[in-house]
């Protein structure tokens, strides 16, 4: 009897300390590890890291920046003279289609 409460006790333990690197949290891996105990752990590990969810944020807001710093670009080598126009709606036009493909790869991930 002893040792089932103790395997309970290091399931909840693991669950624990496994799931405040994730987004379950550390609660809510302390209460799968109890109550379910291995295939608690298992849904623990199946969960992504908190980093993995944060890093493909500050990516999404880095593509943002990009290209508005890119369309800057292009917009001060047409007030300079360098690129007509013609040529800056031009890329204007590719880089906010592109900025429209990205977005749809993105929600699809």
């Amino acid at each position: 009897m002893t040792g089932i409460i103790f395997l309970v006790l290091l399931f909840g333990l693991f669950g624990y300390l496994l799931g405040k690197d994730r987004t379950t949290g550390s609660g809510g891996g302390l209460a799968l590890g109890l109550l379910l105990g291995l295939i608690g752990i298992i849904i623990i590990l199946c969960c992504p890291k908190i980093a993995d969810s944060y890093e493909k944020i500050n990516d999404e807001e880095q593509k943002k920046a990009t290209t508005a710093d890119e369309l800057k670009k292009w917009h001060d080598l047409k007030n300079s003279g360098a690129i007509t126009q013609y040529e800056f709606e031009e890329k204007k036009r590719q880089l906010i289609d592109n900025k429209k493909n990205d977005r749809i790869i993105y929600l699809k991930k």
